[in-house]
């Protein structure tokens, strides 16, 4: 990645800022360990499943895959085995992490040129590390993507097609939007070349697809995970303007900050960057990946506005931030001792800004995990055998609940509620299967839990306090 402006620093001070990134990331990654989001546990399900000997199944009954990643849980379950089975969830989390170092560690690689190392590519870490959204990527498949979307992209500029078609494979099985890139990357292939690529390397790259997808036709009868016709019955249930939520929702997701004119130097920064990105291939690629990503899931998909779908744009928002901020600490280059106070205190402000930030948030990161361990714990003990519990958030209660089977209002691994979740009519499908338990929030959610206000559930269920705040059965 470099720049009209592309500034270089030497090898000492390069070994200064690199120690400065890896100390974040360890930090970072120390202090992260808390965060347990619920659909990392969904995952963890299938993993746990799989070691009890029962396949890769989320449950006893119907074969549902709810994982959007393929190579994920299967990453977090060949890692585990050789420890117990209580050290999945902690698998997962350093896979989140190794994925964040091998980011570091490929731009620290790149950033060589000539026994100098540039400036853009030390300084893109450091600026994803800063940004809020990198907390909803922890302890999940995020990580690991953005490093895999990155060596694709690298690997292609350098015209090595053959790990190209590879990394893309891995990138799909790790998350399947990844075809947004991949398809990004041929057009710029038929324009430059204008030709088609070499047949061996689309067959290497679908010959590396096919075992996934062949088993998961056989396994569970469809192409795409349950997952992806559950979350779009969430987006239509809520609106009927293709693309609203999405993009409302990533106005928020997408803002650094919570103070007006620091984010309004973010976006002055942000758009010295994308003048700067224009005449580099690289940033220019992934740039407008980013749009093309957004567009997609804006207006093909409709999608809902969950935090995760947002991280991956750390990759176009991290590079036209670096390079923006590398064209204004360029004009100090002229001037060594200058230059080396302008870049030594943006990475101390950048630093100390993430570590706060983790700080600040580590006290929030593991209640809703001890929350519902709690309810299932409860459930293990005093719930009859072969209970069913309903609940919006599965992952968790699934992992640790023993005695019967989970009821997922939103359908992820319930297909027959999709149906129910798109007409908002989800009391209607809880009055239909009748669950022995259901597990709410306090205060109810507006839509997706509407039904708790209704008489009818009034009459059939009553509270339980012992249990934690908000559970009925």
């Amino acid at each position: 990645m470099g720049s009209p402006r592309t500034t270089y620093v030497s090898t000492p001070f390069f070994l200064l800022l690199a120690f400065f990134l890896l100390t974040t990331w360890w930090f970072f990654a120390q202090w992260t360990r808390s965060i347990r989001p619920d659909d990392a546990f969904i995952y963890y399900s299938y993993v746990k499943n799989f070691y009890l000997g029962n396949g890769f199944i989320f449950q006893t009954g119907p074969a549902v895959n709810a994982c959007s990643s393929a190579l994920y849980p299967l990453l977090v379950g060949v890692l585990s085995m050789p420890f117990a089975q209580k050290s999945i969830p902690l698998i997962g989390h350093w896979i989140g992490m190794g994925g964040l170092l091998l980011v570091i560690l490929l731009c620290l690689y790149l950033s060589r040129k000539h026994k100098q190392h540039s400036l853009a590519l030390l300084l893109f870490p450091l600026v994803i590390f800063s940004h809020r959204l990198i907390f909803a990527g922890v302890a999940m498949e995020t990580f690991l993507l953005l490093f895999i979307l990155l060596l694709t992209t690298t690997t292609y500029l350098s015209g090595k097609l053959g790990l190209t078609s590879v990394f893309s494979a891995i990138a799909v099985l790790i998350r399947p939007d990844s075809f947004v890139l991949i398809g990004l990357l041929a057009l710029d292939y038929l324009f430059r070349e204008r030709k088609l690529p070499h047949w061996k390397y689309p067959l290497l790259f679908f010959a590396l697809l096919a075992p996934w997808y062949t088993y998961h036709l056989l396994t569970f009868g469809e192409i795409f995970p349950q997952t992806l016709s559950a979350k779009l019955a969430q987006s239509q249930a809520k609106t009927t303007l293709p693309g609203e939520i999405f993009l409302s929702r990533g106005m928020g997701r997408l803002r650094p900050f919570e103070f007006l004119p620091l984010n309004v130097t973010f976006l002055i920064i942000l758009l010295i960057g994308f003048v700067s990105a224009r005449k580099n291939r690289f940033a220019f690629l992934m740039t407008l990946w980013g749009v093309l990503y957004t567009l997609s899931y804006a207006f093909l998909l409709n999608a809902p506005g969950y935090k995760w779908y947002y991280t991956p744009l750390l990759i176009p928002l991290g590079i036209l931030l670096s390079l923006g901020i590398e064209h204004l600490l360029s004009y100090l280059a002229s001037h060594r001792l200058l230059f080396r106070l302008g870049v030594f205190f943006i990475f101390i402000l950048f630093t100390s800004y993430s570590m706060l930030s983790v700080v600040t948030r580590k006290e929030t990161f593991g209640t809703k995990w001890f929350r519902y361990k709690h309810v299932a714990q409860w459930m293990n003990v005093h719930a009859e055998s072969n209970s069913s519990l309903a609940s919006a958030e599965i992952g968790i209660l699934r992992y640790y609940y023993e005695r019967g089977t989970i009821v997922d209002i939103l359908g992820l691994v319930t297909p027959e509620a999709v149906p129910y979740v798109r007409e908002r009519k989800i009391g209607e499908f809880i009055r239909k299967i009748k669950p022995d338990f259901i597990l709410t929030d306090k205060p109810h959610r507006k839509i997706r839990e509407a039904f708790v206000e209704e008489a009818w559930f009034e009459r059939t269920y009553e509270s339980i306090p012992k249990a934690t705040q908000g559970i009925r059965g």
